[in-house]
């Protein structure tokens, strides 16, 4: 087995060649994001680190350097549709980019022009340490963090920006990494601080502890930096780092349970063992793949890649959990902490704390050809039924039992809350006996005295709940402007944004219901910049009753040209000064009000005046 391998010594944080702490690959395989102990992220052309690894000068390589964290950068993560980055630092937050417009600008410290501009869309503020890691669910309308206060936060990006998260309880010491299930049911976290070490994994449904494993880590002797944990595509696997079985060092692959809130422990199926220290990073290729078998003939596998503290990568396939198929060592000076698959599944880049990066290119010989949608499909209907199919896959299964004890607590809790709402199982109120429908296979024709035609309409039945089209979007449901939209409707006066989470205000965008983040308009290439005009039309907000931009059309458009903090300070600025204008109004109303009671004071006096004087008058006529 061969593999073309790169390590351009120029994708670096900085000339003192900073640690890097994560990267990750554009869904497209065309950008690299690498994040690092210099609290900055940097956007990389991978055309041009495939092109000439070695060039110093090249004007193509970096992309755009991200400076909007004060302290280190400890994750950064692509969004599926691959316009948005989230990443989380050090500095307690969790922010989400978003690709904005082409403006040409040096930022502070660095030496090249920005040649993309990643705008604040939102800043998550709930962590009170570090935070460690942070992953998109696989539909992207959910943001999923954890960090070293032991906590674990899931935003729901579809909602207002204050909206509270998701806080899951169950660690009892520091969280070090989590991953979503590619089904779209679970989600795990693993820490390994405190008084424990273990794996646990939360039901999507209710937010529930599913299991917690502990067994394969307890004996770890050390702790690591960070814990990558990742599904297998099929998602019946859970790669988990720091695992110690047999007294060696190891990740060990926890099999999906067959029991919802059964409480036993999952089981391990396979130890992938050849570590001589801690394994930190686990990473399964998303991808199916399809391999020879023993027999001839050909099966659907999956290939895992492992590297930890003593520098070296190990690539595993499913049917060969016995021995890695590839072996590298030395590929680093120090521990490699994290590792990603991108491109179309045959790409690998792994980052290391000695700061530099490496990326290996994979043959279908070497690893196995990527299965057809259509075959993946199968596969995933074979192992979860035609459920999976009305689902829609891929995220789309978090509604639908998966065993018999999950189908009767949905059945109880769909019962318990039809009887708190009145309404019975048929549809109808309680007590109340359910009205036939009816269904006229033809339209009924009649005539009138004067010959006129007259057509009574067909009238159809209920349309089936099974595979019905969702809801459409309420005025609760803004999600984030995808770039290039630009119908946007006034704000909603019942909530207002939080300054605190959120660095623009929220906005209804007419957006699909399916995804928060959709892809980019047609023929314009997914993470390609825009024209400036679009992102302008997605950020845009006008305040209700008025025909312009506003303090807060000021403050949305500063933040999204990346006019930077002094011009949204002064339309902050502007903003808290409006009150005072309407308190003017009311002072001028006040005003008005006494002036009319002076001059009503005036009037009576004049009556008075005209009384006197006909009296006066009428005595001298009688005199």
């Amino acid at each position: 087995m061969s593999a073309a391998i790169y390590k351009p010594m120029y994708v670096s944080h900085g000339a003192e060649q900073s640690a890097i702490f994560s990267l990750h690959v554009s869904p497209d395989g065309h950008r690299l994001a690498t994040a690092g102990q210099d609290c900055k992220v940097r956007v990389w052309n991978m055309e041009t680190i495939y092109r000439d690894q070695d060039m110093p000068n090249d004007p193509d390589l970096l992309l755009s350097t991200i400076s909007h964290h004060t302290a280190a950068v400890n994750c950064v993560r692509w969004s599926p549709c691959g316009s948005f980055l989230a990443t989380c630092s050090d500095d307690c937050t969790v922010l989400v980019l978003r690709l904005g417009a082409q403006l040409s600008y040096v930022p502070l410290g660095e030496k090249e022009a920005n040649k993309e501009n990643w705008d604040l869309s939102r800043i998550l503020r709930r962590h009170v340490k570090d935070v460690m890691h942070v992953e998109w669910s696989p539909d992207g309308q959910r943001l999923a963090s954890c960090g070293m206060d032991g906590k674990v936060f899931v935003w729901m990006l579809n909602l207002q920006a204050d909206a509270p998260p998701v806080e899951l309880l169950g660690h009892n010491g520091m969280v070090k990494g989590l991953a979503w299930d590619p089904v779209g049911k679970y989600l795990a976290t693993q820490g390994d601080g405190g008084e424990e070490k273990a794996v646990v994994v939360w039901r999507v449904r209710d937010w529930k502890m599913e299991v917690k494993t502990q067994k394969p880590f307890m004996a770890a002797p050390d702790e690591t930096m960070f814990l990558r944990l990742s599904w297998s595509p099929d998602g019946q696997n859970l790669a988990t780092p720091n695992a110690f079985v047999q007294n060696r060092f190891s990740c060990a692959l926890l099999e999906r349970g067959t029991g919802g809130g059964a409480g036993g422990e999952w089981a391990t199926t396979a130890v992938l063992m050849g570590s001589v220290e801690p394994v930190v990073a686990a990473s399964f290729n998303p991808k199916l793949l399809k391999t020879r078998a023993k027999g001839g003939g050909v099966q659907v596998d999956a290939c895992c890649a492992v590297g930890g503290s003593d520098c070296a990568l190990t690539i595993w396939r499913s049917s060969q959990a016995g021995k890695p198929i590839l072996v590298v060592n030395e590929l680093f000076r120090k521990q490699i902490v994290d590792i990603t698959w991108g491109g179309k599944g045959h790409t690998l880049a792994l980052c290391s704390l000695d700061g530099s990066v490496a990326i290996l290119e994979f043959s279908p010989d070497d690893i196995g050809s990527i299965a057809s949608e259509a075959e993946t499909t199968a596969e995933l209907r074979r192992l979860y039924g035609e459920a999976y199919a009305a689902g829609g896959g891929g995220g789309g299964l978090s509604h639908l039992p998966e065993d018999a004890q999950q189908f009767n607590y949905v059945q109880e809790k769909a019962s318990t809350q039809s009887k708190s709402n009145g309404i019975g199982a048929n549809g109808a109120p309680n007590g109340a006996p359910a009205q036939a429908t009816t269904i006229r296979k033809s339209q009924e024709e009649t005539k009138t005295a004067n010959g006129k035609r007259r057509i009574k309409p067909q009238v159809m039945p209920d349309a089936p709940q099974l595979g019905a089209p969702p809801p459409p979007p309420t005025s609760s449901t803004v999600p984030l402007a995808p770039p290039g939209a630009s119908q946007v409707a006034p704000h909603s006066p019942q909530r207002q944004p939080n300054p605190a989470s959120s660095i623009l205000p929220p906005s209804t965008v007419a957006a699909p219901a399916t995804s928060v983040l959709p892809n980019p308009p047609p023929g314009q290439p997914t993470g390609a910049p825009l024209p400036s005009s679009a992102v302008g039309a997605s950020v845009s907000l006008e305040a209700p009753g008025a025909g312009g931009g506003g303090p807060a059309a000021a403050a949305s458009s500063a933040a999204a040209t990346g006019e930077g903090s002094v011009a949204a300070a002064a339309a902050s600025a502007s903003a808290a000064a409006a009150p005072g204008v309407g308190g003017a109004v009311h002072g001028g109303g006040d005003k008005a009000k006494a002036a009319g009671a002076a001059g009503g004071d005036k009037g009576q006096e004049s009556k008075k005046r005209k009384i006197q004087a006909v009296k006066e008058g009428g005595g001298k006529e009688k005199a």
